[in-house]
């Protein structure tokens, strides 16, 4: 039986504000631990909504992370930050020491930030006043022009447009002491593959280290993913999705049995990307309703102020 929990619950984790304790418990059909064996994990971003695109459109409908992790006492855990709102679908395939297979696709659903919508409610009320006492101030008691109204509609779709600007890619590569921590070019909306490697051998063989990875977002502080003094035979491998193009620093720590620790580190920049047309057109299409109905009403309400002063 497979079965996951997050800490905090779903219900208290909101888009890109605190990382999940995720775990997975792998248990026999009498409930005990599978003591032995492994676990093959994919994380899926949700799919795009329907109107208003999220923080980073890029992400919706792809693949977040895919990983393999060994079981300990039966279960595994790892903390993610969660990019973005919707529903996420994670699919878990759990192989024992006897080669018996289980899986399961669990969905979690990720609600948006309250404060989000109170701001977009906020923002879309301040566009129509600025919209109505425009339609106040250029409107006399003859008709505005259309020359002029086109004039202003123009101008004021340029306060709605926005660009995001677009980073560089970078492949880290360096080897500290006797680890190796290598790291794909990242692209926002594509998975890239982390590696760590040992060199060292012990009687030919890779020693089992107690593995910590950490990723952390530079400019908000932010860890994005970890796994905490993971077993790993000599080498670990991963494919994580970057959510947006910004700074990040991927480090890893191996103990090796308490007597030394190796560290390794790489600060990669991702490569973002436009937001596509589809994510910045239905919102520029509302704000501009929203405008023009405050220009309207604006218009309205001085010819009716005028025409009451002259009778």
């Amino acid at each position: 039986m497979v079965q996951f929990k997050t800490l905090p619950p779903l219900d208290q984790l909101r888009p890109f504000s605190q990382a999940a304790t995720i775990i997975i418990s792998v248990t026999d059909s009498s409930g005990a631990p599978i003591e032995k064996g492994w676990v093959q994990i994919r994380l899926d971003a949700p799919k795009p909504g329907w109107f208003f695109s999220t923080d980073f459109p890029f992400v919706e409908g792809s693949h977040l992370l895919d990983m393999r992790l060994p079981l300990r006492r039966g279960r595994v855990q790892w903390q993610y930050l969660f990019p973005i709102r919707g529903q996420y679908l994670m699919t878990v395939e759990a192989v024992t020491a006897h080669d018996r297979k289980t899986d399961k696709t669990f969905r979690m659903a990720i609600t948006e930030n309250e404060r989000k919508w109170m701001f977009l409610g906020l923002f879309t009320l301040g566009l129509f006043f600025f919209g109505f006492f425009a339609g106040r101030l250029f409107t006399s008691s003859k008709l505005v022009s259309k020359k002029n109204v086109a004039l202003y509609l123009s101008l004021s779709s340029i306060g709605v447009i926005y660009w995001q600007a677009a980073g560089f890619a970078q492949e880290g590569k360096r080897e500290q002491n006797a680890a190796r921590l290598e790291i794909n070019a990242p692209r926002v909306g594509e998975l890239s593959r982390i590696r760590w490697s040992l060199a060292a051998l012990t009687e030919g063989k890779r020693q089992v280290v107690n593995l910590s990875l950490r990723i952390i977002h530079l400019e908000k502080g932010k860890t994005v993913f970890a796994l905490e003094k993971l077993p790993v035979a000599g080498e670990l491998s991963l494919d994580f999705q970057f959510p947006d193009g910004d700074e990040y620093r991927v480090e890893a720590i191996a103990d090796l049995n308490g007597q030394e620790l190796i560290r390794s580190e790489e600060t990669i920049a991702v490569n973002g990307i436009e937001p596509p047309a589809s994510a910045t057109i239905p919102a520029i299409v509302l704000f501009l309703a929203v405008i023009s109905l405050g220009l309207w009403t604006g218009r309205w309400s001085r010819r009716a102020t005028t025409s009451s002063l002259s009778a």
